[in-house]
């Protein structure tokens, strides 16, 4: 009863850190206990500060659930315990590593994920809308902070290599080049037919979102397009990348155990690698042997 009650209150402490990750995670607040008017409809906050906010938040959930005999817990539940447990311990750690984290990564980065987001948001009814359109309009604001992140990480000698830079440039540079053909039009426009929303209600929610897009969502891409291109001055050159300090290590172990969700070293990870790469390589062979035509 304890872990199942702590488990609920994590999740709504989760679901509810922002108005994006709500309404991915909720259909049915009720449900939950969870009150839609306490939840702020924001993209979040990437900000240092909120980063130690959520670190400091999990670390008391972990406390509490360290706090819980998992032996006692049934089989099926002891998994789910040790699930929670790196969640925890993931959001716990994070802080010791500041400005680490690359959010701008060249082909799955904030900038490329944002759309297909708001692509993905589902449109249920007239609320659904109205939330819609109100993380749109906070667009700017949110890419504000990416932009200052960046720019401390610029000051902290902490940024990315020419290459990669342009690369991202590239990137928004096409979503800017979007203005009039972006597929955000295309998804909020269909979704909102399906309501079947009496006509002059569904203008006016279109034409919303079509401001929107054209002057605070493009806007807020320019705004960063142009923060960065100033920050080309301290780009790091490959070598200077691959030079890490030992925090710098221990952010790079931690970053790959959060991934893989398991607590392997470097060098066992290394080594299961090479295993894995000679299996493939045996196949290979196998395959090559068996076909001579295989090429």
């Amino acid at each position: 009863a304890a872990f199942d009650a702590l488990d609920l209150e994590v999740f709504c402490w989760y679901a509810t850190t922002d108005g994006y990750t709500y309404h991915m995670f909720v259909d049915d607040p009720d449900s939950f206990g969870i009150d839609p008017a306490t939840v702020s409809m924001t993209l979040g906050e990437f900000t240092e500060e909120d980063s130690k906010r959520l670190g400091l938040e999990a670390g008391v959930y972990l406390e509490q659930l360290n706090g819980i005999n998992r032996e006692e817990l049934p089989e099926d539940l002891q998994y789910s315990y040790d699930v929670l447990q790196q969640i925890l311990v993931d959001f716990s750690e994070e802080t010791e590593y500041e400005y680490y984290y690359e959010p701008l990564t060249q082909y799955s980065g904030i900038h490329a994920n944002l759309p297909l987001s708001f692509a993905l948001f589902e449109l249920k009814d007239t609320q659904d809308i109205e939330d819609y359109l109100t993380l749109l309009a906070d667009v700017p604001r949110y890419m504000g902070q990416v932009l200052t992140y960046e720019q401390k990480r610029s000051e902290l000698g902490y940024f990315m290599t020419e290459d990669a830079l342009d690369t991202i440039l590239d990137g928004i540079q096409t979503i800017i080049d979007s203005r009039d053909t972006s597929f955000l039009y295309t998804t909020f426009n269909e979704a909102i037919d399906q309501l079947n929303l009496p006509a002059d209600q569904a203008q006016a929610y279109k034409e919303q979102n079509e401001s929107l897009i054209r002057n605070e969502f493009i806007g807020a891409y320019e705004t960063l397009y142009n923060g960065m291109k100033k920050l080309k001055s301290s780009c790091r050159t490959y070598e200077e990348v691959a030079t890490l300090d030992d925090n710098q290590k221990g952010y790079f172990e931690y970053s790959m155990q959060s991934d893989a969700c398991n607590s392997l070293s470097v060098e066992e990870t290394l080594e299961m690698l090479k295993t894995e790469f000679f299996y493939l390589l045996y196949d290979f062979v196998t395959l090559q042997n068996a076909n001579p035509n295989l090429y």
